[in-house]
Protein backbone atom coordinates (compact mmCIF):
# COMPACT_ATOMS: atom_id res chain seq x y z
CA UNK A 1 0.00 0.00 0.00
CA UNK A 2 2.97 2.28 -0.13
CA UNK A 3 3.13 5.19 -2.51
CA UNK A 4 6.27 6.65 -3.97
CA UNK A 5 4.55 9.99 -3.41
CA UNK A 6 5.07 10.50 0.32
CA UNK A 7 7.80 11.80 2.63
CA UNK A 8 8.92 9.02 4.98
CA UNK A 9 8.02 9.43 8.66
CA UNK A 10 8.57 7.14 11.62
CA UNK A 11 5.23 5.44 10.99
CA UNK A 12 4.74 2.45 8.71
CA UNK A 13 1.61 1.79 6.74
CA UNK A 14 -0.20 -1.57 6.84
CA UNK A 15 0.32 -3.76 3.79
CA UNK A 16 -2.55 -5.50 2.03
CA UNK A 17 -2.54 -9.10 1.00
CA UNK A 18 -4.85 -11.34 -0.93
CA UNK A 19 -6.68 -13.90 1.19
CA UNK A 20 -9.18 -16.50 -0.02
CA UNK A 21 -11.70 -13.78 -0.86
CA UNK A 22 -9.01 -11.26 -1.81
CA UNK A 23 -9.91 -8.60 0.66
CA UNK A 24 -8.09 -7.27 3.68
CA UNK A 25 -4.80 -6.07 5.09
CA UNK A 26 -2.04 -7.60 7.17
CA UNK A 27 -1.88 -5.33 10.19
CA UNK A 28 1.48 -6.49 11.54
CA UNK A 29 2.67 -2.97 10.82
CA UNK A 30 -0.16 -0.71 11.88
CA UNK A 31 1.11 2.66 10.88
CA UNK A 32 1.84 4.00 7.47
CA UNK A 33 4.01 6.69 5.92
CA UNK A 34 2.12 9.76 4.82
CA UNK A 35 4.76 12.45 4.28
CA UNK A 36 6.30 11.95 0.91
CA UNK A 37 5.99 14.50 -1.84
CA UNK A 38 4.01 13.29 -4.83
CA UNK A 39 5.79 12.25 -7.99
CA UNK A 40 3.86 13.23 -11.06
CA UNK A 41 1.84 10.48 -12.71
CA UNK A 42 2.38 10.75 -16.44
CA UNK A 43 -0.82 10.86 -18.45
CA UNK A 44 0.09 9.99 -22.03
CA UNK A 45 -1.96 9.36 -25.13
CA UNK A 46 -0.56 5.84 -25.21
CA UNK A 47 -2.18 5.11 -21.83
CA UNK A 48 -5.58 6.61 -22.66
CA UNK A 49 -7.13 3.38 -23.93
CA UNK A 50 -5.78 1.44 -20.95
CA UNK A 51 -7.21 4.10 -18.64
CA UNK A 52 -10.72 3.45 -19.95
CA UNK A 53 -10.31 -0.29 -19.40
CA UNK A 54 -8.90 0.25 -15.94
CA UNK A 55 -11.90 2.30 -14.85
CA UNK A 56 -14.56 0.16 -16.51
CA UNK A 57 -15.18 -1.79 -13.29
CA UNK A 58 -16.86 1.27 -11.78
CA UNK A 59 -20.03 0.78 -13.79
CA UNK A 60 -20.36 -2.79 -12.52
CA UNK A 61 -19.89 -2.13 -8.79
CA UNK A 62 -23.09 -3.10 -6.99
CA UNK A 63 -23.82 -0.72 -4.15
CA UNK A 64 -24.93 -1.99 -0.75
CA UNK A 65 -28.26 -1.21 0.85
CA UNK A 66 -28.17 1.84 3.14
CA UNK A 67 -26.60 1.11 6.53
CA UNK A 68 -25.61 2.89 9.72
CA UNK A 69 -21.95 2.98 8.69
CA UNK A 70 -20.69 3.49 5.15
CA UNK A 71 -18.40 5.22 2.67
CA UNK A 72 -20.04 6.56 -0.48
CA UNK A 73 -19.49 8.91 -3.37
CA UNK A 74 -19.63 9.53 -7.11
CA UNK A 75 -16.61 8.15 -8.93
CA UNK A 76 -16.42 9.39 -12.51
CA UNK A 77 -20.17 9.84 -12.22
CA UNK A 78 -20.85 6.32 -10.91
CA UNK A 79 -22.59 6.33 -7.54
CA UNK A 80 -21.01 3.83 -5.16
CA UNK A 81 -22.21 3.06 -1.63
CA UNK A 82 -20.16 0.62 0.43
CA UNK A 83 -21.48 -0.45 3.82
CA UNK A 84 -20.00 -3.90 4.43
CA UNK A 85 -17.10 -5.31 6.42
CA UNK A 86 -18.17 -8.97 6.28
CA UNK A 87 -17.66 -8.84 10.02
CA UNK A 88 -19.98 -11.80 10.55
CA UNK A 89 -17.35 -13.94 8.84
CA UNK A 90 -14.25 -11.94 9.74
CA UNK A 91 -14.83 -10.22 13.13
CA UNK A 92 -11.44 -8.52 12.96
CA UNK A 93 -12.71 -6.42 10.08
CA UNK A 94 -15.09 -4.61 12.44
CA UNK A 95 -12.34 -3.84 14.93
CA UNK A 96 -8.77 -3.84 13.65
CA UNK A 97 -9.74 -2.58 10.22
CA UNK A 98 -11.77 0.36 11.56
CA UNK A 99 -9.81 1.80 14.43
CA UNK A 100 -7.79 4.63 15.91
CA UNK A 101 -4.33 3.47 16.95
CA UNK A 102 -2.54 5.53 19.58
CA UNK A 103 0.85 5.30 21.25
CA UNK A 104 2.09 8.56 22.73
CA UNK A 105 5.60 7.22 23.32
CA UNK A 106 6.24 6.92 19.57
CA UNK A 107 3.77 9.62 18.47
CA UNK A 108 1.52 7.04 16.84
CA UNK A 109 -1.86 8.47 15.81
CA UNK A 110 -3.46 6.59 12.89
CA UNK A 111 -7.12 6.20 11.96
CA UNK A 112 -8.31 3.52 9.53
CA UNK A 113 -11.78 3.62 7.96
CA UNK A 114 -12.60 0.75 5.56
CA UNK A 115 -15.71 -0.43 3.75
CA UNK A 116 -16.46 -2.70 0.80
CA UNK A 117 -19.59 -4.02 -0.87
CA UNK A 118 -21.26 -7.35 -0.20
CA UNK A 119 -20.18 -8.87 -3.52
CA UNK A 120 -16.57 -7.90 -2.77
CA UNK A 121 -15.88 -6.09 -6.02
CA UNK A 122 -14.79 -2.74 -4.57
CA UNK A 123 -13.19 -1.38 -1.42
CA UNK A 124 -12.81 2.18 -0.16
CA UNK A 125 -10.41 3.16 2.60
CA UNK A 126 -9.69 6.49 4.30
CA UNK A 127 -6.65 6.93 6.54
CA UNK A 128 -5.71 9.80 8.85
CA UNK A 129 -2.29 10.35 10.36
CA UNK A 130 -1.70 12.70 13.31
CA UNK A 131 -5.33 13.82 13.36
CA UNK A 132 -5.36 14.41 17.14
CA UNK A 133 -9.06 13.82 16.79
CA UNK A 134 -10.02 14.10 20.48
CA UNK A 135 -8.71 17.64 20.63
CA UNK A 136 -10.12 18.99 17.36
CA UNK A 137 -12.85 21.49 16.73
CA UNK A 138 -15.09 20.62 13.81
CA UNK A 139 -15.21 20.71 10.91
CA UNK A 140 -11.63 19.47 10.69
CA UNK A 141 -10.39 19.90 7.12
CA UNK A 142 -7.37 18.43 5.37
CA UNK A 143 -5.33 20.02 3.97
CA UNK A 144 -5.16 23.14 6.11
CA UNK A 145 -2.50 25.76 6.89
CA UNK A 146 0.09 24.94 9.54
CA UNK A 147 -0.03 21.17 9.30
CA UNK A 148 1.76 19.21 11.98
CA UNK A 149 4.51 16.83 10.91
CA UNK A 150 2.96 13.97 8.93
CA UNK A 151 -0.58 15.30 9.45
CA UNK A 152 -2.55 14.18 6.42
CA UNK A 153 -5.30 11.99 5.02
CA UNK A 154 -5.10 9.36 2.32
CA UNK A 155 -7.74 7.52 0.31
CA UNK A 156 -7.78 4.32 -1.72
CA UNK A 157 -10.35 2.89 -4.09
CA UNK A 158 -9.57 -0.71 -4.99
CA UNK A 159 -10.91 -2.89 -7.79
CA UNK A 160 -11.06 -6.08 -5.73
CA UNK A 161 -11.47 -8.32 -8.77
CA UNK A 162 -7.93 -7.42 -9.81
CA UNK A 163 -6.33 -7.35 -6.37
CA UNK A 164 -3.20 -9.51 -6.51
CA UNK A 165 -2.69 -9.32 -10.27
CA UNK A 166 0.27 -7.01 -9.61
CA UNK A 167 2.18 -5.82 -6.60
CA UNK A 168 0.13 -3.14 -4.91
CA UNK A 169 1.83 0.21 -5.39
CA UNK A 170 4.05 -1.17 -8.14
CA UNK A 171 4.43 0.46 -11.55
CA UNK A 172 1.95 -2.03 -13.03
CA UNK A 173 -0.71 -1.66 -10.30
CA UNK A 174 -3.79 -0.61 -12.28
CA UNK A 175 -6.39 -1.64 -9.66
CA UNK A 176 -5.51 0.73 -6.77
CA UNK A 177 -6.57 4.37 -7.07
CA UNK A 178 -4.75 6.57 -4.55
CA UNK A 179 -5.34 10.06 -3.24
CA UNK A 180 -3.54 12.23 -0.67
CA UNK A 181 -4.67 15.41 1.05
CA UNK A 182 -1.35 17.10 0.23
CA UNK A 183 -1.89 16.41 -3.47
CA UNK A 184 -5.33 15.79 -4.90
CA UNK A 185 -8.08 15.22 -2.31
CA UNK A 186 -9.88 17.25 0.33
CA UNK A 187 -11.14 15.34 3.36
CA UNK A 188 -13.32 16.80 6.07
CA UNK A 189 -14.36 15.43 9.45
CA UNK A 190 -17.66 17.07 10.34
CA UNK A 191 -18.19 15.30 13.65
CA UNK A 192 -16.64 12.78 16.02
CA UNK A 193 -18.96 11.62 18.78
CA UNK A 194 -19.24 8.30 20.61
CA UNK A 195 -16.33 7.09 18.45
CA UNK A 196 -18.36 7.69 15.28
CA UNK A 197 -16.57 9.69 12.58
CA UNK A 198 -18.59 11.50 9.94
CA UNK A 199 -17.39 13.63 7.09
CA UNK A 200 -16.99 14.34 3.40
CA UNK A 201 -14.37 14.07 0.66
CA UNK A 202 -13.75 15.11 -2.94
CA UNK A 203 -10.95 15.35 -5.47
CA UNK A 204 -9.28 12.73 -7.64
CA UNK A 205 -7.69 9.30 -7.22
CA UNK A 206 -5.03 7.90 -9.54
CA UNK A 207 -3.36 4.59 -10.33
CA UNK A 208 0.35 4.09 -10.82
CA UNK A 209 -0.40 3.38 -14.50
CA UNK A 210 -1.88 6.84 -15.07
CA UNK A 211 -5.66 6.41 -14.78
CA UNK A 212 -7.53 9.05 -12.80
CA UNK A 213 -11.00 8.95 -11.26
CA UNK A 214 -12.80 12.16 -10.32
CA UNK A 215 -14.54 12.01 -6.94
CA UNK A 216 -17.58 14.09 -5.98
CA UNK A 217 -20.10 14.12 -3.13
CA UNK A 218 -18.06 11.74 -0.99
CA UNK A 219 -19.47 10.95 2.44
CA UNK A 220 -18.58 8.58 5.26
CA UNK A 221 -19.91 7.54 8.65
CA UNK A 222 -17.86 4.93 10.50
CA UNK A 223 -17.70 3.76 14.11
CA UNK A 224 -14.13 3.05 15.19
CA UNK A 225 -12.42 1.17 17.96
CA UNK A 226 -9.84 3.14 19.97
CA UNK A 227 -6.70 1.06 20.53
CA UNK A 228 -4.12 2.51 22.92
CA UNK A 229 -1.05 0.51 22.06
CA UNK A 230 0.94 2.23 24.76
CA UNK A 231 -0.99 0.11 27.26
CA UNK A 232 0.17 -3.18 25.72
Amino acid sequence: MQRNARLQCHAKKPAMRKNLIAQFFILSCITFAFCKKAADITDTTENQQQEDITKSFLKDVKSDNPGDYYISGEFDGHKIYLASTLGEYYPYNDTGMNALYLNASIKLDNIHLVRENRDMTAMLAIYFDQANIFNRSFPYVLPHPNLAQCEAAQMELINMKKLGTAGQGSATDDFSFFGHSNENIKVQVTSFENNIMEGTFEGSLSTKTGSTVKVRNGKYRIKILVVNMGNK
